[in-house]
């Protein structure tokens, strides 16, 4: 049975890549994040944690690489850039442990 990796913001510049350089070593990818084209991800905000918590029981990774977030430096809105990368991280350690 191969292993499950977990990539959330598989729909970002990176989480495409990582997808595949996984899958071609053997790993069941899973993603969370939306979605274009072939690739399949579950549509989760990381700050809604049950949501969070239901997309992370039903896939029970082995791995995950955690590549969502607000990357731009420049958003415009702070409190967002906070709640995403500091809520949505807090909310994914609590629900993969």
């Amino acid at each position: 049975m191969a292993p499950r990796a977990l990539i959330t913001g598989i729909a970002g510049f990176t989480g495409g890549y990582m997808a595949a350089e996984l899958a071609s070593r053997g790993y069941e990818v899973f993603g969370l994040g939306k979605l274009d084209g072939e690739q399949s991800g579950i549509d989760v905000d990381l700050r809604d944690i049950a949501e969070l918590n239901k997309a992370v029981a039903e896939i029970r990774p082995e791995f995950v690489v955690h590549l969502a977030g607000v990357a731009f430096v420049a958003h415009e809105d702070v409190e967002e850039i906070y709640s995403s990368n500091i809520v949505g991280t807090r909310n994914l350690l609590a629900a993969v442990c």
